[in-house]
């Protein structure tokens, strides 16, 4: 190779040099930005996942399961700062447990699932249905309902080792069932449609609340219960159901859980948690910077609770979401 060959090849080297320098003066790393500040009082916890979450329950502080869309189902046993991902088929909406131990979870394609190791395992039930369920309840360690699309409603007195449909001649989908005993229970879904019943889910009559719109969960706290709906209206009990009265809540509440009859917080599709402390007669919104619907709310104590939502979004207050 002659001198002036190499004189070409080094006068080449320096000029890509320089251009790579030029390029990172005009195109300097991008610094990630930081997300969106959560609702006041609250933090984020890593799920690992980025799938919806419609579900959270605690069976004490440190112990906790999260389920959600495609397969996925969390667990962590130090309060949410790990939550490992537990492998399960399934898309799922619900959990009630009735101990420390035991509890259940159903979703998609007629699915129930048991757990009596807190949530470490879990093993299929046939429910005998392949539609959608949203809503899981257990008044006890044997007996429990599901409710979801066109109107079915199914219950079990064993603990869930049998599955029998309850007689409902409504057909709108229904997103939430609670009961204030084994006798009496509410279902709410499409169309303003809210159905009870006092036999233990025997029959399932309307009851008439003049709403439009959509029930979407429902809870009882000793004498109290609530009602929410898409609207910022929430039905309420004080006396075990037996009487219900509309008050308002300045959002639409998809999940509510209350720790006493006093004390509740509820979470919107605009990510904003509101609390009341005077069972539901007024409500203090918290917002944030999150735009995302939040889909599920649990509290194991007054200071202690956790909500989920999209983007597999896990948020955690120790102060009451103050």
């Amino acid at each position: 190779m002659n001198k002036i060959n190499i004189i070409v090849i080094l006068l080449m080297l320096i000029t890509i040099g320089g251009c790579k320098e030029d390029a990172n003066i005009f195109n300097p790393p991008i610094t990630p930005e930081p997300p969106p500040t959560p609702p006041s009082g609250w933090s984020y916890q890593s799920s690992g996942t980025e799938r919806a979450l419609w579900a959270v329950w605690f069976v004490d502080e440190n112990t906790g399961v999260a389920a959600g869309d495609y397969n996925t189902m969390l667990r962590t046993t130090n309060g949410g700062n790990n939550w490992t991902p537990i492998t399960i088929s399934g898309n799922f909406t619900s959990f009630s447990f009735t101990d420390n131990s035991t509890g259940w979870t159903t979703g998609h394609y007629g699915i129930i699932l048991k757990t009596t190791n807190a949530g470490l395992n879990w093993t299929a039930q046939q429910s005998g249905s392949s539609y959608t369920f949203y809503s899981i309840f257990f008044i006890n360690s044997n007996t429990g309902w599901v409710c979801g699309d066109v109107g079915r409603i199914f219950k079990t007195t064993n603990s869930g080792n049998n599955w029998f449909a309850c007689d409902n001649s409504n057909m709108v989908s229904l997103y939430a069932i609670g009961f204030v005993d084994s006798l009496r229970g509410w279902a709410g879904g499409n169309f303003g449609t809210l159905l009870r019943t006092f036999d233990g889910g025997s029959n399932w009559p309307i009851q008439n609340q003049t709403l439009s719109g959509e029930y979407r969960a429902i809870f009882f706290s000793g004498q109290n219960g609530w009602i929410t709906t898409a609207g910022n209206a929430v039905l309420r009990t004080t006396d075990r159901g037996n009487s219900w009265f509309w008050g308002a809540a300045a959002k639409s509440l998809e999940s509510i859980y209350f720790i006493s009859p006093d004390i509740g917080w509820g979470v919107t599709l605009t990510a904003a948690i509101l609390k009341t402390t005077d069972t539901g007669n007024s409500w203090t919104v918290n917002q944030g910077e999150l735009n995302l619907n939040l889909n599920s709310v649990y509290f194991i104590n007054p200071g202690t609770g956790w909500a989920v939502g999209d983007l597999g979004t896990i948020i955690k207050t120790t102060n009451g979401g103050e």
